[in-house]
């Protein structure tokens, strides 16, 4: 399995944790849920994504209700 370094705290990144947050086109601009990594000791954000489990989600809600 590969493993890398935190950028904060220089110790190894085995596995990572995750919180949801939503991310924003601008200020009051379209809103996603997203996800932020986490490294598990200090807690430094690792990478951003949207999630595509809500994402996917809201795929099928908008097409049902077309």
């Amino acid at each position: 399995m590969a493993v890398g370094n935190c950028p904060k705290c220089g110790t190894i990144v085995d596995y990572a944790l995750f919180e949801t947050i939503e991310v924003r086109e601008h200020p009051r601009g379209k809103a996603w849920i997203a996800v932020s990594y986490l490294c598990p000791r200090c807690r430094a954000v690792l990478g951003i994504q949207i999630d595509p489990v809500a994402l996917s989600d809201d795929l099928v809600k908008k097409i049902r209700k077309d």
